[in-house]
């Protein structure tokens, strides 16, 4: 067996008791997610190409998949849903099925762009629900920053709101949530979750530039 080989299927199999470790209650959701997210970008890592001559990196391999990936969002979407009516939150459901959902669209065979496309579908899918329907909370960026929004829309003016706070010395993020309220009328929460979308797709684009002129490869990895 390769070294790479050997080296995915330990970090694959530590990854599995781990999330033995979450079901029998010896494990927060904060330390699981923390973990498990750690072990897929160093799964992922091993994928990547090795240097500028991608003719000599081996080839990542891809499965046919029998159903539509733009199925994937709408899954993500649902669990999280179906998680937040029952328990009030996200839990273990919502991170397997979003972890399983970006597996399958790596290693699909698909075209590189529309692979790129469902990714960002899946993490927009969730950036809608995270925005929107979790209890604000002042410690939270983006929460702190729709709080500092709405005041400001309401009195009219960006240094009359009675909040201060040492993270604004100048509070560009919010003013942008300021800006995106006055242009479509919506309210501050759902032009965080426009501003989160803009960002996400500018993104894919950010890293093929950078990958494309710093790393000389510029596919979907």
């Amino acid at each position: 067996m390769k070294l790479d080989s050997l080296v995915t299927v330990l970090l694959v199999a530590t990854a599995l008791v781990f999330a033995t470790l979450y079901v029998a209650n010896r494990l927060s959701i904060n330390a699981l997610i923390y973990v498990e997210i750690t072990l897929a970008l160093a799964v992922l890592a091993l994928l990547l190409p090795t240097g500028v001559n991608r003719s000599k990196d081996k080839e990542v391999p891809t499965f046919r998949m029998p159903f539509s990936l733009w199925l994937l969002p709408i899954a993500v979407f649902t669990v999280s849903e179906v998680e937040i009516l029952l328990l009030r939150r996200t839990g273990l459901g919502y991170v397997v099925t979003l972890a399983a959902a970006l597996t399958v669209t790596a290693f699909a065979r698909e075209k590189p762009m529309k692979k790129v496309m469902v990714a960002t579908a899946i993490v927009g899918a969730s950036l809608v629900q995270l925005y929107t329907l979790y209890v604000p909370s002042f410690v939270n960026d983006t929460w702190r920053d729709i709080i500092w929004a709405a005041p400001a829309l309401q009195v009219g003016h960006a240094t009359e709101t009675a909040i201060r706070h040492s993270a604004y010395p100048f509070p560009v993020v919010p003013l942008e949530y300021v800006l995106v309220s006055l242009m479509s009328g919506l309210d501050p929460a759902w032009a965080s979750v426009v501003m989160g979308l803009l960002y996400l797709l500018q993104l894919p684009l950010v890293v093929f530039l950078l990958s494309r002129r710093f790393g000389g490869f510029d596919d979907f990895r």
